[in-house]
């Protein structure tokens, strides 16, 4: 039969003492147990044995020279122990007896009034004790445990020793039964799915270092049957008084039956779970003022167009593949955001519904690093996507808003962070932007600004204006590109800058813009019956793209060209390259339905778009307008002037006309003229003019240009 040794650290400052108790305990007579005894006579030693916690037991003298074993006894308390100290006193201490009992040592024995016998019997007994309290207090922290976790799989992971507890129900959540699963550490980790296992011991290190308050991670495990079941588990770490862990106890739940928290279409956690979780992070910031987080709010710009014109099964797939590549950018099934090869905060993706989504990025560390990740998720977003075979683009808006103590919902950030979204939107889309008070009066005016343009229409608000088109060789007047403006009743003329934004986010632009085509027709109609001259003249439109998502668009301009009377050949319209590439099919068929009719397409800007060169002819198009950022500079900049040369020569390849825009000087108008260009419109010949100008431009009859 194999003995149990037991070992035994006596702390005394005197070497007698030390050969008694090693004599004694030497003739125990027990064929089960042996003793081995060591010794150490200085306090600053026996701290340094408290610290490394090695031992069995400890048999402490009361007399240590400066420090008592009271003093002992507490110090070694608060830095740990768990194992048994038995304190030596001197004979008739019994007010010492009692203090040390109190203060918790696990017995007394009276120096030179114990056997062998004693000494075994006591020490024997003071182990077992401990190892009973240890149970008991562990079982205890279970049933807490138990009670915190219910329906959930319970671990409890002893470090000291590398044990691991699996409850029954955490073995279930994977398909085993009580004995199919051993409780071994590696039966945790070999069932981490490969790509997560290494940020998951990441996230443990980091707790049991004390970088993180709480373990909580999202990972997948392979269940008994093979498949792979996304799991949540938090955990904490048990300090002694030292502040050293030995042990780590949490619970394991399994997403994949939380049906409900879950967004049916992309899989993400969807708004409710998204609310509980940074509910969690609203409340830690207030008592943790080093805990950081941040909540962007994000929405896809231009993404009901896609369901408009392409159908909802084609926007559910657009939706997933944004879902995958914000989880892609952020690791967001990882629970961890990697950005300049830094350890950043964990995470969570929802969506909100439709094409709102929204991130809580918690451990965030400032300003620069929330925008930093906000780029990351707008370079990913931007590139192409392919969706059943067609070629889709969209941007994303983000607005963020950095936890501070000052939120005390869930609410008051989120809806910081929607006001940041909607200031994003907009000054452009496609950007982000981070909450200032500054942005209430911002927002507050933009609401004021939609509602007055709601009326703007009905109540004869706006005007056009016309920026003549001319024959750069002959000098001779040949159209006009007809420009809205808005005369406000109180702010004056408002810039279309500032209300076409606002009317293509809240969807105006369909309306304003059936009214420009028809008003520009009527217009041209009455000039062509006045002015018999200028019986060729032809009139210009931008058409935007919520408007060639529109699958009626046709059907309503032949109305309008049918109640004006304007032949189609004198009605040109202008869309970008960016207008026809995001609704490629449908943009394409009425392009080539109102050429079919006989009005002519342009495109405009052309050169700042992203459309490929090897494209363009099989683009429904028939004029190219030269973008006025080339125009303007060209003759300082050899780029530019390069660039305006391939669009001349690659339009008379493609059969296409060409009108330059933005010509203000006499000697960008020579150039353009010695390369061949023979149309163009900017300030050199005029500014958009009202109704009343163009009429006495058009009575006059006069060149606006003298001929080459």
């Amino acid at each position: 039969m194999n003995k149990v040794c037991i070992n035994i650290l006596l702390i005394d400052d005197d070497a007698d003492d030390y050969l008694i108790t090693e004599g004694l305990l030497a003739d125990v007579n027990n064929p089960s147990i042996c003793f081995k005894v060591d010794w150490c006579s200085d306090y600053q030693e026996a701290l340094a044995a408290f610290h490394e916690d090695a031992y069995d037991v400890y048999l402490m003298d009361y007399h240590m020279g400066k420090h008592n074993g009271l003093e002992m006894l507490k110090e070694a308390l608060r830095l740990g122990v768990q194992k048994p100290i038995i304190m030596l006193t001197g004979l008739g201490d019994v007010e010492v007896d009692t203090q040390a009992i109190q203060a918790g040592a696990a017995d007394y024995l009276v120096k030179g009034q114990f056997s062998e016998d004693l000494l075994e019997r006591s020490i024997r007994h003071a182990i077992e004790r401990a190892q009973m309290q240890r149970a008991l207090r562990e079982s205890e922290e279970r049933y807490a445990l138990a009670a915190k976790g219910a329906n959930d799989g319970l671990w409890d992971w002893k470090l000291s020793t590398g044990e691991i507890y699996f409850s029954s129900r955490w073995k279930a959540m994977l398909g085993f039964d009580e004995d199919e699963l051993e409780n071994r550490l590696e039966t945790w980790f070999e069932r981490i799915h490969a790509d997560d296992k290494g940020w998951f011991k990441e996230a443990i290190d980091r707790h049991l270092e004390g970088e993180s308050s709480q373990f909580e991670i999202e990972y997948r495990m392979q269940a008994k049957d093979g498949a792979y079941r996304r799991m949540l588990t938090r955990g904490l770490a048990v300090r002694n008084p030292a502040g050293k862990v030995y042990r780590m106890t949490g619970w394991q739940t399994d997403l994949s039956t939380r049906v409900a928290s879950y967004d049916a279409l992309t899989s993400l956690p969807n708004r409710s779970l998204f609310f509980e979780r940074l509910n969690r992070a609203v409340d830690r910031r207030k008592w943790d003022h080093g805990f950081s987080y941040a909540v962007f709010f994000l929405d896809l710009d231009g993404f009901k167009m896609v369901n408009d014109s392409l159908g909802h099964a084609m926007g559910d797939s657009l939706l997933l593949e944004v879902a995958s590549r914000l989880e892609r950018s952020l690791r967001a099934g990882d629970s961890f955001i990697r950005y300049d090869h830094e350890h950043l905060p964990s995470s969570t993706v929802a969506r909100f519904g439709g094409d709102e989504f929204a991130i809580l990025l918690e451990g965030i560390s400032d300003h620069e690093a929330a925008c930093g990740v906000a780029e990351r998720i707008q370079t990913a977003l931007s590139q192409p996507y392919s969706v059943a075979g067609q070629q889709l683009f969209t941007t994303a808006s983000i607005g963020i808003a950095i936890g501070q103590e000052k939120y005390d919902s869930v609410e008051d950030i989120l809806r910081d962070s929607d006001i940041a979204m909607y200031s994003a939107k907009a000054d452009g889309k496609a950007r982000h932007a981070i909450f200032d008070n500054h942005m209430y009066g911002r927002i507050k005016e933009r609401l004021s600004l939609e509602n007055d343009l709601r009326l703007a229409l009905d109540g004869g608000q706006f005007r056009l204006f016309y920026q003549p088109i001319v024959d750069l060789l002959s000098g001779g007047l040949v159209g006009f590109e007809a420009l809205i403006r808005w005369q406000h009743p109180t702010k004056g003329l408002v810039s279309p800058n500032d209300f076409i934004p606002v009317a293509e986010d809240t969807g105006q632009i369909i309306a304003i813009g059936l009214w420009v085509i028809e008003e520009a027709s009527r217009q041209l109609k009455a000039w062509h019956e006045r002015f018999p001259h200028y019986q060729d003249l032809s009139v210009s439109v931008n058409l935007s793209s919520k408007q060639l998502a529109k699958a009626s668009l046709f059907d309503e301009i032949v109305n309008i060209l049918s109640r004006t009377g304007l032949e189609p050949k004198y009605l040109n319209f202008e869309v970008t390259e960016t207008t026809i590439l995001e609704h490629t099919d449908l943009a394409r068929q009425i392009l080539e339905q109102l050429r079919t009719l006989g009005c002519r397409v342009k495109i405009d800007d052309f050169g700042t778009g992203y459309s490929s060169l090897s494209r363009l002819h099989s683009m429904p198009l028939d004029v190219l307008k030269i973008d006025r950022s080339f125009v303007m500079n060209f003759l300082d900049k050899s780029d530019n002037a390069g660039i305006v040369e391939t669009i001349i020569q690659l339009a008379r390849t493609l059969k296409l006309e060409v009108v330059a825009e933005g010509i203000e000087t006499q000697a960008q108008l020579q150039r353009l003229r010695s390369l061949g260009c023979r149309l163009g419109q900017g300030y050199l010949f005029a500014s958009p003019k009202d109704t009343s100008i163009i009429e006495e431009l058009l009575s006059a009859e006069r060149l606006l240009v003298q001929a080459d």
